[in-house]
């Protein structure tokens, strides 16, 4: 009988020590969030180890038991339910750490597309002062080519048609058909003095000058 006794008394003070064991686990394994209600929940489920009425040794070590038995089944479900949620803590601050990353990343190209689309103002900038530069060189050389060109053009022209130019002719009024030499002054072959065109005896000897306005010489 002192053995039965004194097995079942050891069969209650482990089922106790179990029961408080695991509640001192399940406050390590429950999120801090849920800690407060399922503590609260242990506590009871503890106190409620103790019977109302007076039982004997071995409805209490067999009452114990039980109770110790479904304590750890709800431990065990809390501290699988906490696995969960850590496990889907962790997912979830993975998915905030991928996001931020990429969040960086779209940002330092936002920024890298920023500078390159300055750069491409600046140049744009630049190359249209360049340009403008340069086309206010060729407009200045434009007019310095027309000015240019008008004085050739003045030059080169040919008012009496002699086949020598304004600029080099020093007759520049000889009548149409009229030889003339290469300065554009009318040709005189015997010297006289009166150009061919008018020269009515072209080959008057030098013994018959002067000559008269028609180119006759005083010869008979």
């Amino acid at each position: 009988m002192i053995t039965s006794y004194t097995t079942k008394k050891a069969i209650l003070i482990i089922a106790l020590t179990v029961t408080s064991t695991l509640s001192s686990i399940a406050q390590q394994l429950i999120p801090l969030t849920a800690k407060p209600i399922v503590v609260n929940k242990l506590d009871t489920l503890v106190k409620k180890t103790q019977p109302s009425t007076p039982l004997s040794s071995d409805q209490l070590a067999e009452y114990v038991t039980e109770k110790a038995l479904r304590f750890s089944q709800q431990a065990e479900r809390a501290s699988q339910k906490a696995q969960q949620e850590s496990r889907e803590a962790e997912t979830a601050s993975q998915k905030a750490q991928q996001e931020s990353r990429e969040a960086e990343t779209a940002s330092q190209k936002a920024q890298q597309e920023s500078k390159e689309a300055e750069t491409a103002s600046q140049n744009a900038q630049f190359y249209a002062k360049e340009t403008e530069t340069y086309l206010r060189q060729i407009k200045a050389r434009l007019i310095e080519l027309e000015a240019l060109l008008a004085k050739y053009k003045t030059a080169l022209s040919d008012t009496d048609g002699d086949g020598v130019c304004d600029a080099f002719d020093k007759e520049p009024n000889t009548p149409k058909g009229a030889i003339v030499e290469t300065n554009g002054v009318a040709k005189d072959t015997d010297g006289d003095g009166v150009p061919d065109y008018k020269d009515k005896e072209i080959l008057t000897l030098q013994k018959c000058f002067p000559v008269n306005a028609d180119g006759m010489g005083k010869c008979p």
